[in-house]
């Protein structure tokens, strides 16, 4: 809280000018959250409009059969305005203590120069209070060895880049098993039923279409070997940590106990989540490889697949993202994994306390998002695998 002054709490609100009318001021009073609304001239603060002169206006046309007509487009001088004395928007947080009373639950904020700025209420003070050491946004990764939670400038738990290391790692090493499985599918069915079906699905296209039986080889590959990268990723524990990690940030958040009750009834879905890029990555897939949908013109640089592929990224991405969310890449959280995320969080707003706040590029965000650790290790591992089945296992090379 050291260093806060009243304007760094203030919030903007276009004000009235003197050669507005009661009536719109009035109205003004209705749409904003502060019980006075200012009137400047001139970029200065001349006074404002309360509550309590709305009031006297009812009254005078309840009790005292005044016109409407006659008050509604009375100009905001001397008669409408009140005097007030503006907070200085240098000046600390703590003067604002005994600024608010029950007749005076807003005031107006002026800069060195007396230019209005904006205004505050003890709404702001409290929000500004209460939300002082909670970070603004939160990112997060789950890995092999726990949930990791960052700000882009401190981060706690997954034992640091090890841990997502380690998930890159793992994410390559489904990647491999889906292939394998998915090419074993195929092999041991054309084993069993004597007929070469990926040199069948493989044969060459016939007319303009593009779209004969006989040329879905690549398509069907690919949409199988998706539904059991699919299926065994969900299977994997990275999910279970997943899961919590979006949960403890929702309970950050949204100001909850961070305790595994109550972080385990938040949704387990985070619009910020990158899994909705991978289903930008399934739409596009569907309609740009799995259905061989082309014009005559295939080789035009914008096909009628292309056009449908980006009406339906703009469509369906969003839901699609949140189910791939809920029923691929996360699962109902263990205890221990709630445990690994509400320390990993505890951790975290600890250390955002006692960090000094400062802006950071964009290498920075990106280093402490842990993007560069997962390819990282999702790389080595793939360079990995390959070298050794191609010395000690040459006879998977046909799976490749």
């Amino acid at each position: 809280m050291e260093g806060l002054r009243i304007g760094d709490v203030a919030r903007p609100l276009a004000p009235l000018t003197p050669d507005d009318t009661l009536a719109r001021a009035v109205e003004l009073l209705r749409a904003v959250p502060f019980d006075r609304v200012p009137i400047v001239h001139e970029g200065r603060l001349v006074g404002v409009v309360t509550e309590q002169t709305a009031a006297k206006a009812m009254r005078a046309v309840v009790m005292h059969d005044v016109s409407p007509d006659g008050l509604r487009l009375l100009p905001l001088d001397e008669r409408i305005i009140t005097p007030v004395d503006p907070l200085q928007a240098e000046d600390p947080l703590a003067r604002l203590a005994t600024a608010f009373t029950e007749e005076v639950r807003s005031l107006p904020v002026v800069d060195q120069e007396g230019r209005y700025i904006g205004m505050v209420d003890a709404a702001d003070v409290a929000s500004t209070l209460l939300h002082a050491n909670r970070p603004p946004s939160i990112g997060g990764m789950a890995t092999p060895l726990g949930v990791y939670l960052t700000t882009g400038v401190v981060s706690a738990g997954a034992r640091g880049g090890l841990g997502l290391i380690l998930t890159g790692a793992s994410i390559a090493l489904v990647i491999v098993l889906a292939r394998l499985l998915t090419e074993g599918m195929f092999h041991l069915a054309e084993q069993r039923s004597g007929f070469p079906i990926r040199a069948a699905l493989g044969s060459p296209p016939m007319g303009w279409w593009h779209a004969n039986a006989f040329d879905i080889w690549p398509h069907l590959r690919w949409l199988v070997g998706m539904v059991v990268f699919a299926l065994l990723f969900r299977l994997s524990p990275l999910t279970g940590y997943h899961a919590a990690e979006h949960q403890v940030v929702h309970a950050v958040e949204q100001d909850r106990p961070l305790t595994p009750e109550h972080v385990a009834q938040m949704p387990r879905a985070h619009p910020r989540c990158g899994s909705r890029f991978f289903a930008v990555a399934v739409i596009l897939g569907l309609f740009l490889v799995v259905l061989p949908i082309s014009t005559a013109a295939g080789d035009a640089p914008f096909s009628l697949a292309g056009l449908v592929a980006v009406v339906a990224v703009i469509r369906w991405w969003r839901p699609l993202g949140t189910h791939i969310q809920n029923y691929v890449t996360t699962k109902p959280a263990s205890h221990k994994q709630l445990r690994s995320a509400i320390g990993a969080a505890e951790e975290l707003l600890e250390r955002y306390r006692h960090a000094p706040q400062r802006r950071v590029t964009l290498a920075e965000r990106l280093w402490a998002m842990g993007i560069i650790h997962v390819g990282v290790g999702m790389y080595a591992t793939l360079l990995t695998l390959d070298y050794l089945v191609g010395r000690y296992l040459p006879f998977l090379t046909y799976f490749r």
